[in-house]
């Protein structure tokens, strides 16, 4: 073999070499984003908003219509909520002596079953978000003698502590966006005893 094909051959096994450090180099990254990809799901999941909670306090300028539409007509503060979460949905309840199913937010592509929904005041499509629940979609607020479909989303998230849920929901009205924060305290033994 004279030198020509010598160093042609050499020339071969080096590229190869270095070819295969680049696809080794490219799987280890996309592993490295795999893991970091996996370990913020199980962030995400960890936030449980299951469980109740009592309404502490209420502020924002939404229109008195969309209130009766989000909350039911006759909400009486301070209430309390149930949270039922699973894979599918996120079903919010208020036990109080006017109970009603207030919103079923569905996790993921499809609709929440029938029976999970069947009554709901607000339905909606849901995702996690950097530890906050959003959901979004439409309802009918009415304003004098005409029906308006309005959008609206909402963020739920948990407290540090896990003791406080923080829910802000915005609404896009004709006369601009309109907000509500509310936080809920979560409903303890410790609670109970002092009421």
């Amino acid at each position: 073999m004279d030198l020509y094909q010598r160093r042609k051959w050499r020339s071969v096994g080096v590229a190869r070499t270095g070819c295969q450090w680049l696809v080794a180099l490219v799987l280890a990254v996309l592993m490295g984003a795999g893991l970091a990809a996996d370990s913020a799901r199980v962030a995400v999941a960890s936030d449980d908003l299951s469980g109740s909670w009592t309404l502490k306090e209420s502020t924002g300028n939404l229109p008195e219509q969309a209130v009766r539409v989000i909350d039911g007509p006759t909400s009486t503060a301070p209430y309390t909520i149930e949270i039922e979460q699973t894979t599918a949905y996120v079903r919010v309840r208020r036990v109080s002596q006017d109970a009603v199913l207030l919103r079923v937010m569905s996790l993921g592509t499809g609709e929440p079953d029938a029976p999970s929904a069947e009554g709901a005041l607000l339905t909606g499509r849901a995702e996690w978000r950097d530890r906050t629940l959003f959901s979004h979609g439409t309802l009918a607020v009415k304003q004098g003698f005409v029906k308006r479909r309005v959008t609206f989303e909402e963020q739920w998230r948990l407290g540090a502590e896990g003791n406080t849920v923080t829910v802000v929901i915005s609404m896009k009205t004709p006369l601009g966006l309109k907000t509500r924060t509310q936080v809920y305290v979560r409903v303890t033994e410790k609670n109970l005893a002092r009421t």
